[in-house]
């Protein structure tokens, strides 16, 4: 018999049934892939929570984040230190009073104008050359710029081997940061980054104090960072 299509009754098009089998073997592999997609995401949820429940789960650690800072035991080392008297110059003054003076050049109108930074804490970004062409600008005389640089690298290398002596702890490691310099205080000198300094220590117990300076209208601060030594010997709790 002949349907209306001029085809014999009970026999589909070629063409239809070659269509309807593509888009059956299509459904077939996007169900086979979903399944194996739910799977894998099962496992990936499974894993990640027996993670979390165990404590070891995923954690990406902000070193400065994890400082405690301005803690009141923070606080206070920076405070107790900045407060030390010493002899600076040939006059007895505290660190902190020695920090400003050693900064004083710096807060003069007209070399900070030549600098071309809005605050203090950018010091470290200007380089020594600059520094000089600052210097020079401000103060036309080549000698009395001479005598200027001198007297300032004299007060530096002073604050450093004071840190040196009074950041001496058989517990502790200290990243002590000014707009002058910045580096890990260890017994003997003062170098090497933060990162540097966060390989020896226990960076959960980090502490963190800041203090904010503002002389003649320019502003600066001093960071002080303590915490115990990587497999140290103290007993302290």
């Amino acid at each position: 018999m002949i349907n209306k299509k001029g085809q014999p009754k009970g026999r589909e098009n070629p063409t239809l049934v070659k269509n309807k089998r593509g888009q059956l073997g299509s459904t077939v592999t996007w169900m086979v892939a979903f399944t194996i997609i739910f799977f894998i995401m099962l496992l990936y949820l499974v894993g990640v929570g027996a993670l979390a429940g165990s404590g070891k789960a995923f954690k990406f650690k902000d070193y400065e984040g994890d400082s405690n800072v301005d803690s009141l035991m923070g606080q206070r080392k920076l405070i107790v230190l900045l407060n030390s008297e010493i002899e600076f110059l040939g006059e007895d003054i505290t660190i902190r009073e020695a920090v400003v003076k050693s900064m004083s050049v710096y807060t003069q109108d007209d070399v900070f104008l030549e600098l071309n930074i809005d605050n203090l804490d950018k010091l470290k970004q200007v380089s020594w050359l600059s520094r000089r062409e600052a210097l020079e600008n401000s103060f036309v005389d080549r000698q009395k710029v001479d005598e200027v640089q001198n007297e300032m690298g004299e007060q530096e290398n002073f604050l450093r081997s004071i840190l040196i002596q009074r950041l001496k702890d058989e517990c502790y490691s200290y990243f002590f940061r000014c707009p002058l310099f910045e580096g890990v205080v260890l017994s003997g000198g003062i170098g090497g980054s933060y990162y540097d300094y966060l390989d020896r220590v226990r960076t959960k117990d980090i502490l963190k104090s800041v203090m904010n300076f503002n002389e003649n209208g320019k502003t600066f601060s001093v960071e002080l960072y303590s915490s115990k030594h990587i497999g140290g010997k103290c007993n302290e709790k």
